[in-house]
């Protein structure tokens, strides 16, 4: 957070909005009197009072995306959460004045100390074992991964903390761009990198997820499929990446792909 909107280690208003643009992962957020942490920042999405915005946790463990701004056609302006904006937003609906709100700056690592915790792939609050990564960090062979649950009726933001296996062996079948069907011997830890040629996920920009032999295998089996297999992988790589098993949603003009980089972790 630029340290100029500050006044001590918290902010007052006017300059809130502006800090309100600036926050980071981590940082604490309070809005009458109930303190929030932020826990990611989504960037170039569409929300109604712009196009970055960030989520928060509360006390309770509920989460929320924040928006900011000035309600039209009013001269009422303040903070709401995106969940309660109506099609015609109104100076009442706003959930407080800048007047409200005071940010304070703390380490991007306890965003990961207000949500729920697992070792596994199941959500911790309903057992589903789909979630979407959102961003990760490593400490040695020990990762921590934000998660949000794909259930629609549960949606829960939580954290998945573990220690990786060096040991970890997998082999999977897949199809080259040149149609061979080959038997790839995978071993270690590998590093997930995503390139989207639209951009469709911009959060995983410069992200880092780290992933097991038998975890790879099960992405590259899924694509790969029995009968009608989606995308090719290059055995070897692509480009820089020429050591590490690599997917391409399609064998020419590829619109994605996701590089699996092995690499050796120190304990």
């Amino acid at each position: 957070m630029n340290t100029q909107t500050q006044t001590s280690d918290s902010t007052e208003p006017p300059e809130t909005y502006t800090a309100l643009q600036e926050v980071s992962r981590g940082d604490r957020i309070v809005i009458n009197d109930t303190e929030y942490r932020v826990v990611i920042l989504h960037t170039g999405i569409r929300a109604l009072f712009g196009t970055d915005y960030p989520t928060l946790v509360g006390p309770d463990g509920d989460t929320h995306g924040l928006g900011f701004g000035k309600i039209a056609d009013s001269d009422a302006d303040g903070v709401i959460f995106l969940d309660d904006i109506s099609d015609d937003p109104q100076p009442s609906d706003l959930l407080a004045g800048y007047d409200d709100v005071t940010i304070h700056e703390d380490d991007a690592e306890a965003a990961f100390d207000v949500l729920p915790t697992t070792d596994t792939d199941e959500c911790p609050c309903c057992g589903n074992t789909s979630a979407t990564f959102e961003y990760g960090e490593r400490d040695g062979l020990r990762t921590r991964e934000l998660r949000k649950c794909t259930d629609d009726d549960c949606e829960t933001w939580f954290v998945r903390d573990r220690v990786l296996d060096p040991s970890d062996a997998a082999t999977v079948e897949v199809v080259t761009p040149s149609d061979e069907t080959v038997t790839l011997e995978l071993s270690g830890v590998y590093r997930e990198t995503i390139t989207s040629r639209f951009k469709l996920d911009p959060r995983r920009d410069a992200e880092e997820r780290w992933l097991q032999a038998s975890e790879v295998a099960s992405f590259l089996r899924k694509k790969m499929g029995s009968d009608d297999p989606f995308g090719v992988v290059k055995p070897d790589g692509h480009r820089s990446f020429r050591n590490g098993p690599t997917w391409k949603d399609s064998k020419y003009g590829a619109d994605m792909l996701v590089q699996f980089v092995p690499v050796e972790l120190d304990e």
